[in-house]
């Protein structure tokens, strides 16, 4: 069924690198079966060949299952993961746990950015660092795993203000372990009937820190530009 999916995949990418993406920059964002997806088509289109400079960085987040793993980078000629907060051509991967909870299961090592340091590291990073968690919303966020479909007619409204400071976060084993959540916005999508998983929270938990890094690689790949252009 994945192989399935991925030819879709592969041929929208194909048709925006063909029609919209007019030789610019681009990230490359996913999560959970998207991120399998998208850890074949890094392998496949992006890093054989000169696309892997056009591309600022991978958000692969919540792999889980399929895990981004040393023998999965091993296999890649160009593409590592990152390791700084501003490193440019590389890949960046968690699977979000509440604090308390037993390091997730997996068949091989998994790779683990902190997105509260973007280091590999497993230091403690505290909510201080949070610049802004935001509350999942819409009725397919909310209803995930409870049906097997959830209901057509869905809307895409403004998302909530931002909480900063909200949740800490630390990798250990593979796991990237957040504070355990009470907020009932949180709590409705968590842990709650996923294993103990904030795999649905993936992105949610760090939304600003997300945000502000995809703005930061993006100038740091501008900056590189310009300074091989620039140069004689």
């Amino acid at each position: 069924m994945l192989a399935f999916a991925y030819e879709d995949v592969r041929r929208s990418f194909e048709h925006y690198l063909e029609d919209d993406n007019g030789g610019r920059p681009f990230i490359l964002a996913s999560h959970s079966q998207g991120s399998h997806h998208a850890m074949r088509l890094l392998k496949e289109l992006i890093d054989p060949g000169p696309l892997r400079e056009r591309m600022v960085a991978a958000y692969m987040i919540g792999a889980v299952l399929i895990p981004v793993s040393p023998d999965w980078f091993a296999g890649m000629r160009h593409i590592r993961a990152c390791r700084a907060e501003d490193d440019l051509h590389c890949v960046i991967h968690w699977d979000a746990m509440p604090e308390g909870s037993e390091p997730m299961q997996r068949p091989a090592p998994s790779l683990c950015t902190n997105p509260l340091s973007w280091r590999l590291d497993e230091a403690f990073a505290g909510p201080e660092l949070n610049a802004g968690s935001v509350v999942p919303g819409g009725t397919f966020v909310t209803a995930f795993g409870s049906v097997e479909d959830p209901p057509l007619g869905q809307t895409f409204d403004s998302l909530p203000a931002p909480l900063p400071n909200h949740t800490s976060a630390q990798c250990r084993d593979g796991s990237l372990f957040a504070a355990r959540q009470t907020l009932e916005g949180f709590t409705r999508v968590g842990a709650e009937g996923m294993d103990d998983s904030y795999h649905v929270l993936d992105y949610a938990l760090f939304y600003m820190n997300i945000r502000n890094n995809a703005q930061l690689r993006a100038q740091a790949w501008l900056g590189s530009r310009a300074s091989v252009e620039g140069s004689p």
